[in-house]
């Protein structure tokens, strides 16, 4: 079953009643049991959800939910996800948040079972997740102005990811391939710099950073390794690479111009 439908709604403020004007919602399903909403308020927001037809072989969606929520003006989020193999039935959920001007959030699955959650307020904020595993899990929240958030989960299993930054034009990266990972990013204050890349599995990693211009930075390749970093202050650098398994790693700095 195939629904596709396109919401154009223009309206104005007046008399004391607030109206959305001209935002767009587009919906396209194909698949059995899916479902899908968008609310907008605010004027020149878009919406698009695609629940299966996309991708190589053009593989079904079922069994999936989508939720976009936008206050505000000019922003943009979209949804896009589908089942593994044509018949799938493992079930998706994915809901985009957002509330301010000109934020943008994507979310994309290739396979059943994931969770995705973004959520932004502010102004000029980007974030998006991709996944293609079983078991996958994206929360991507941004406050302040100017962030950007990006998370990779592909070809992963079980693999979880966290970034949260409050504050304005920080940025956080994960890549994650491999069995059973998860990371964790938060940064509170003002350009933070903080990148993850994992490949291998039982892998844990968290970067941790509160003040102004740090850099926070891991590499791990190997199985069952823990990392974890956290510095306070400003213009603190770390940076981290680990081949092997069963490692270990702790630092924290506190203070300005650590290395």
């Amino acid at each position: 079953m195939k629904n596709i439908a396109t919401l154009l709604v223009a309206l104005v403020l007046s008399t004391g009643m607030v109206f959305a004007q001209s935002n767009e919602y587009t919906l396209e399903q194909t698949g059995n049991d899916n479902n899908a909403s968008a609310t907008q308020i605010g004027l020149e927001n878009e919406a698009f959800i695609q629940q299966g037809g996309f991708g190589g072989g053009s593989v079904q969606s079922n069994n999936a939910t989508a939720v976009i929520e936008q206050v505000g003006a000019h922003n943009d989020a979209r949804i896009n996800q589908r089942q593994g193999w044509p018949g799938g039935t493992l079930p998706s959920l994915h809901t985009i948040s957002q509330e301010g001007q000109r934020n943008e959030a994507f979310l994309e699955t290739f396979n059943g079972a994931n969770d995705g959650h973004i959520m932004q307020l502010g102004l000029d904020n980007i974030a998006q997740g991709r996944q293609s595993s079983e078991g996958g899990f994206i929360s991507i929240s941004q406050t302040g102005d100017v962030n950007t958030a990006d998370a990779d989960q592909l070809q992963s299993s079980g693999a979880s990811a966290v970034i949260v930054q409050e504050g304005s034009e920080n940025i956080a990266e994960t890549y994650q391939r491999g069995g059973d990972n998860a990371m964790e990013i938060g940064q509170y204050g003002v350009s933070n710099t903080a990148r993850s890349h994992q490949n291998g599995a039982g892998n844990l990693g968290v970067i941790y950073q509160e003040g102004v211009n740090h850099t926070g930075s891991q590499w791990v390749s190997g199985d069952d390794n823990t990392v974890i970093q956290s510095q306070t202050g400003e213009r603190n650098r770390q940076r981290l690479e680990i081949t092997g398994s069963g490692n270990t790693y702790v630092a924290a700095q506190d203070g300005q111009r650590n290395q």
